[in-house]
């Protein structure tokens, strides 16, 4: 695989620390081999080894297996990229560890041996920015991707932020665990009245946090009492009406290197979708146009029974993952709602994907196929 003008378009060209520690992460969990990891480069190679992958995720003794991974950029790169380039080697070598698990046979299953050999986690350690322009917010991973993971895939993510990174000294610390489980399959009567409401939310909360000593705390609940009456007004008509209050949640961390504020709408409707949208902000952005913005996000997807336009591409390499490696045997053909049009990213993820797994796994999208225009992204096994 040869990737050539990396940000050939940028003001500074080539590879930042961010990309480089996840490609390095990349060629050391999965044995094969990289050339052109080096700041400003716009050109890398790669040369993967499926064979050394599995052969070192079936080793208890391989670097695949340690106490904790640790990806440090060193600077404000954001943290919830750094996962999105780790999560699936750690799904792939839990997905390989299950399934020798499984052919051990159930008396090796609970042996303190099968616990060593066989793990059924892994941990991360993300050092950088957590909450960073044009990336995920931390919060958006914890709140709105985990639960569509577990929901979607039986994997559960648990998020535990220890210091916020804003730009530009950015310095945030967050450690992810990583289970695979099996996934939750819908009650039938649950499933049959939540279609009823689905494009009603049953849970509506905001989540406001801010960093360093600059950012007074009247500032954070200032900001929350902005998004509280925004996302009242403007989601009021997808709210259920048992609903009497948004919930707010605030979080100030004085730890944190650089000063900050971000928010995040997160809203649950009754068929178990969660969505999510957000952003970064400072003392002087306009704080209704931003949190108007955000709920302009969600109003679509919510009104086309979709997920949010965010966790496109974030969901599009996972599902590729399990039809390949088969963990979840009864969706061997995936179908997913998302907001229409597919963002740039999702678009390249599909192509890629289906010229990576070609007679292994099909993505398709039906653009507008969906309720309301939703775009329905369909992953399929074509083995056997």
């Amino acid at each position: 695989l040869r990737v050539v003008r990396i940000r050939g378009k940028r003001s500074k060209p080539g590879l930042r620390p961010q990309h480089l520690r996840g490609l390095e992460f990349v060629r050391d969990f999965s044995g094969g081999a990289m050339a052109g990891l080096e700041a400003g480069s716009t050109e890398v190679a790669f040369n993967p080894s499926e064979d050394a992958f599995l052969g070192q995720a079936e080793r208890s003794e391989s670097g695949v297996w340690i106490e904790e991974h640790l990806l440090d950029v060193k600077t404000a790169g954001a943290c919830t990229l750094l996962l999105q380039t780790a999560l699936p080697l750690v799904v792939a070598s839990l997905v390989v560890a299950k399934r020798r698990a499984r052919r051990a046979g159930e008396a090796e299953e609970k042996s303190k041996q099968r616990r060593k050999l066989f793990p059924s986690a892994q941990r991360l350690c993300l050092k950088g920015g957590t909450d960073v322009p044009h990336a995920p917010l931390v919060d958006y991973v914890a709140l709105v991707l985990a639960p569509n993971l577990e929901r979607l895939f039986g994997l559960h993510l648990a998020v535990d932020v220890r210091r916020r990174g804003f730009f530009p000294k950015g310095g945030g610390e967050v450690r992810v665990g990583v289970e695979l489980r099996s996934p939750r399959r819908p009650d039938p009567a649950t499933a049959t009245d939540a279609g009823k409401d689905r494009k009603v939310i049953r849970r509506c909360e905001i989540r406001v946090v801010s960093g360093h000593k600059k950012i007074s705390q009247g500032q954070t609940r200032a900001l929350a009492k902005v998004a509280e009456e925004t996302v009242r007004a403007d989601l009021a008509a997808f709210l259920h009406p048992d609903i009497s209050q948004v919930g707010v949640t605030m979080a100030h961390d004085s730890k944190s290197l650089s000063p900050g504020l971000a928010f995040l709408v997160v809203v649950e409707t009754c068929d178990g979708r969660t969505l999510g949208a957000g952003e970064t902000l400072n003392a002087k952005s306009d704080w209704a146009e931003a949190v108007g913005a955000a709920c302009a996000e969600l109003r679509a997807p919510l009104r086309a029974g979709a997920l949010d336009n965010h966790m496109q591409d974030q969901l599009l390499v996972l599902m590729a993952l399990f039809a390949k490696l088969g963990h979840d045997e009864g969706a061997a053909t995936r179908t997913v709602p998302v907001a229409s049009p597919l963002t740039l990213h999702a678009q390249t993820c599909v192509a890629l994907i289906n010229e990576m797994l070609r007679g292994e796994v099909a993505l398709t999208v039906q653009e507008g196929g969906g309720e309301a225009g939703a775009s329905l992204i369909q992953c399929k096994s074509l083995k056997g």
